[in-house]
């Protein structure tokens, strides 16, 4: 991803250094996804279903695990976090991750690409969970020069960066942040602002 505004955390203070948080907290989140040993949250897990239970093992694991439209509501499920997606697209595998924050990453892969790549060249949507105050920083952040944003139905915020490659979104009250990457400009916030992008738990 690049390496203006894949990032998305901050620390309340000044709006300086909520944008400045922002940007780095989010880049080691990502950092993470492509380099560093994943394992789920630490939440307890209930019995997965027969069916998925290999595939919720090696997620467990901190591996990457293809999911299916079906599959991914029960991996949201056992890792009680919500999990965004942009819905089933023919032609793609899904392959989710988390990492050892709890953050969920879900690339769309095109058909037969092996799942440990780390080609950056997909749609990715990522859930932070665990955020204090995201939608404080992206308010903070949708006032830098060159950053778009726009207000949502359910005191939603969206805010994307000059490069047009991310979109990241909030809601008023919420601990949940979502960033979605795209390599093509203007993809990623096409798909936040005309609801693509949603929870599927």
């Amino acid at each position: 991803m690049s390496t203006t505004a894949k990032n998305s955390h901050g620390k309340p203070s000044t709006p300086a250094q909520l944008v400045a948080g922002l940007l780095a907290a989010a880049a080691v989140s990502l950092l993470a996804f492509v380099a560093i040993p994943v394992k789920a949250p630490p939440a307890a897990k209930r019995t997965p279903p027969a069916p998925f239970a290999a595939l919720l093992a090696s997620l467990d694991e901190g591996s990457p695990v293809a999911v299916s439209p079906r599959s991914i509501g029960v991996v949201a499920g056992h890792l009680k976090a919500p999990v965004y997606w942009a819905g089933p697209r023919a032609g793609y595998t899904l392959r989710l991750r988390t990492n050892w924050d709890g953050n969920i990453f879900l690339r769309y892969l095109t058909a037969g690409t092996p799942l440990d790549t780390r080609d950056e060249a997909w749609l990715t949507v990522a859930t932070y969970p665990y955020k204090s105050n995201p939608y404080g920083e992206l308010a903070a952040l949708a006032t830098r020069a060159g950053y778009g944003h726009r207000r949502l139905a359910a005191g939603r915020l969206v805010v994307w960066p000059p490069n047009g490659r991310e979109a990241y979104f909030a809601r008023s009250g919420s601990p949940v942040l979502v960033e979605v990457y795209d390599p093509t400009r203007g993809v990623a916030v096409h798909e936040v602002l005309t609801g693509q992008v949603r929870s599927v738990s």
